[in-house]
């Protein structure tokens, strides 16, 4: 009796490895744009820059020093960790409200 191969179908990624390297950036949150809900723009000033940062979904953004994201939030110390490009500025990856 000879056994024949099965051949193992993987399921295709629906989504490519995003391999842009994280960055940071320390300032001061000036606006929260939520009208494209649930995607959000937060605009960050610096010292030497105004950032427009991106997420395709407040809900579940990682947030640190916050319970909840807000939409009203406005002149707060932050730091925000984002991958440069994308549809803004930059992709969001997690938040620190100071």
């Amino acid at each position: 009796m000879t056994r024949t191969p099965v051949k193992v179908k993987h399921p295709r990624r629906s989504q490519c490895l995003d391999r842009r390297k994280v960055q940071f950036v320390r300032g001061r949150l000036m606006k929260v744009d939520c009208s494209l809900n649930p995607a959000a723009i937060l605009t960050v000033r610096t010292n030497s820059r105004t950032l427009r940062l991106r997420t395709d979904n407040y809900k579940s953004l990682l947030l640190v020093g916050a319970d909840a994201f807000s939409c009203d939030w406005t002149d707060r110390a932050v730091v925000a960790n984002y991958k440069a490009g994308g549809k803004a500025d930059g992709d969001l990856v997690s938040v620190e409200v100071q």
